[in-house]
């Protein structure tokens, strides 16, 4: 646990709020991005555009931009997505950091509603325990259509079990819906110090959460995340997911060993696991559905090594009934699950 600095009094001046914006050849989707981030009630904020070697237009958009918050970096040679995430942390001048993808969006009180649990005195943990503000997320696809929704999760949990219910696919968070202490992510080396090429996002939240011990959050729909064929998912292999994976079970793992937990260790491990075959199993259909069926018996047979018996065979007969499913009777499936979902929280 980090020494107590004492929480954030309704006294002190409202702390600034970073909002980063990395972007490549996007220019369509990053003036949504901006405009949003621009339209913030929270008072204190930045706006950190890094540019990175884009030849569409955004530069002369950034220029247009006439706005005292937005902080326009470019780089004059393309480099990797996780380096430039880290050129905007280094630019950072808030407190808080939020990472908002140039294709998501937020609405205007995101970071008011974000902040908030930074600035409470009356809980019972401290405010200087929690390490990240997180809040409900929509996801959409390239047109806008809504293809999910976040559940409901409690406004406050330790890091252990945050973690855990991640693995157990009941925590969903994404960069543009993370509100984390800057301090806290640069002392992890920023997102580069994960040395992951697709999970950086999920490895430095975790990473923070247990350095403060607890991450809080805000159940309601603040930011809008999009799912595309131009995403790092869409477009990443099965093997690099699975070596990130593996570093996130690792992690959590390693420090419930070091924290004298063996249990839970144990209890998060297989959840991780188990996480990471129904990931891979995911993928593995959707590539074989973008491909040839056959495909996705050729992957799952170079991962197979991931998959105990009888369970991996199920996991294969799982992956290869979807893969009979038509599409569009699957997208009926969705929309009604998400139907279902919006009833039962009682929430638009």
């Amino acid at each position: 646990m980090l020494p107590a600095t004492g929480p954030l009094s309704a006294h002190q001046n409202q702390p600034k709020v970073t909002i980063a914006i990395p972007t490549h050849n996007r220019l369509g989707y990053l003036q949504r991005s901006v405009a949003s981030a621009l339209a913030q009630t929270y008072g204190p904020t930045e706006i950190v555009v890094s540019d990175n070697a884009s030849t569409d237009g955004t530069r002369e958009f950034l220029e247009r931009v006439r706005d005292p918050r937005l902080v326009s970096i470019r780089q004059s040679t393309k480099i990797s997505m996780i380096d430039n995430w880290d050129r905007c942390l280094e630019f950072a001048n808030g407190e808080f950091f939020l990472l908002l993808s140039d294709d998501d969006y937020i609405e205007p009180t995101a970071i008011e509603k974000l902040v908030a649990p930074f600035m409470q005195t009356d809980e019972e943990i401290p405010s200087y325990q929690i390490g990240f503000s997180y809040c409900r997320i929509k996801t959409v696809d390239s047109i806008g259509r809504v293809i999910g929704l976040s559940t409901l999760t409690p406004s406050l949990e330790r890091w252990e079990d945050l973690i855990l219910q991640f693995f157990r696919r009941k925590r969903q968070l994404h960069p543009c819906a993370v509100l984390l202490r800057t301090k806290g992510l640069r002392r992890i080396g920023g997102y580069s110090g994960s040395h992951c090429l697709l999970a950086a996002d999920a490895y430095s939240w975790m990473k923070v959460a247990i350095q403060y011990e607890h991450a809080a959050y805000v159940p309601e729909v603040l930011s809008t995340y999009t799912l595309h064929s131009a995403s790092a998912t869409e477009k990443s292999g099965v093997e690099a997911w699975i070596t990130d994976i593996e570093k996130l079970v690792e992690l959590s793992v390693t420090e419930l060993n070091r924290q004298s937990k063996p249990a839970l260790a144990e209890v998060l491990s297989r959840a991780g696991n188990q996480y990471l075959r129904k990931f891979i199993t995911a993928l593995l259909v959707h590539y074989g559905r973008k491909r040839h069926s056959l495909e996705f018996l050729a992957q799952f047979y170079r991962v197979r090594k991931h998959f105990s018996w009888p369970a991996g065979f199920l996991f294969l007969l799982h992956g290869l009934g979807r893969l009979m499913v038509p599409k569009s009777f699957e997208a009926v499936l969705k929309r009604v699950q998400l139907s279902s979902s919006e009833i039962l929280d009682g929430r638009p």
